[in-house]
């Protein structure tokens, strides 16, 4: 399971030309077409699509575009509703326990049987610092979702999936 490892205070990370730059050399150097992963992209845009409304919800509440809430579900709870937006721990009746544990600070856990992840969502994107940014342009939004992975591709030399 992926976690969001995004906009640490404490991590430093490299700013926002460099790597856009570092995106254009890689779409030159590697041009991969929608036929290479069809079906993959498939499947992710019709739960995109289906889900669009609870995302939207969420999004009214934090600033942050429902589809970016979206593309970030989709690795860290495979668009699971029963499981947090942090990390993708399940159930969400409870607190999480892989990094970042102990989320939400202030829970008061869903009660009814199919509990939702409002709540939960907001304050993972609280946490990640996405919530009342006013810039959502292309290269803010790609560099947003790279530091939510981690910047680890770049370390290794490997050209970063966003």
């Amino acid at each position: 399971m992926q976690r969001c490892h995004a906009l640490s205070r404490n991590r430093r990370h490299p700013g926002t030309i460099a790597v856009a730059s570092a995106r254009r050399q890689a779409r030159r150097s590697r041009r991969l077409t929608a036929r290479d992963y069809a079906d993959n992209i498939g499947w992710h845009l019709t739960m995109l699509r289906k889900s669009k409304p609870k995302y939207v919800s969420v999004s009214k509440q934090t600033g942050v575009p429902w589809y970016f809430i979206g593309v970030i579900h989709a690795p860290e709870a495979s668009f699971n509703f029963r499981a947090h937006l942090h990390n993708g721990d399940h159930p969400l009746s409870q607190r999480t326990r892989q990094v970042p544990s102990g989320r939400p600070l202030a829970w008061a856990p869903p009660k009814h049987r199919r509990p939702t992840g409002p709540s939960s969502a907001k304050d993972a994107l609280r946490l990640l610092g996405f919530t009342g940014k006013t810039d959502w342009s292309l290269e803010r939004t790609l560099y947003r979702l790279e530091a939510c992975n981690g910047f680890g591709y770049r370390r290794m030399g490997v050209p970063t999936p966003y």
